[in-house]
């Protein structure tokens, strides 16, 4: 395994997204998302817990996503967010590890509100 981590563990299809502006014609800004890659990975579930706001309960679970790094994805940061099965979580976090670039862990929440799916 030479640093890295083995090629089953990455079992996980995630689609990361870049954040981009679109102007309209009438000036006016919007973020949108952009697909930059679907690659493979591990994702763990790291818990989760609940707060309230402004009167709901929203449920935050915390995920961790370890990857290969490659060019597709040069420019990664926290404004990215990433894409499984069809949920989306906002990265708050992200380090390569192993001194050899051979995996990149992104720290992401996901957050609902309660009773949502």
């Amino acid at each position: 395994m030479a640093g890295g981590i083995e090629a089953g563990l990455m079992r996980q299809r995630v689609t990361l997204k870049r954040p981009t502006v679109v102007t309209d014609a009438f000036g006016q800004s919007t973020r949108t998302w952009t697909n930059v890659a679907t690659v493979w990975a591990q994702v763990v579930n790291n818990g989760g817990g609940t707060s309230l706001t402004a009167s709901r309960t929203q449920i935050t679970y915390n995920h961790t996503i370890r990857l290969r790094p490659s060019t597709t994805l040069a420019g990664i940061d926290a404004t990215w967010r990433v894409e499984y099965k069809g949920r989306l979580m906002e990265i708050s976090s992200l380090a390569e590890q192993f001194n050899l670039n051979a995996l990149l862990e992104l720290e992401c929440a996901e957050e609902r509100p309660q009773g949502g799916g």
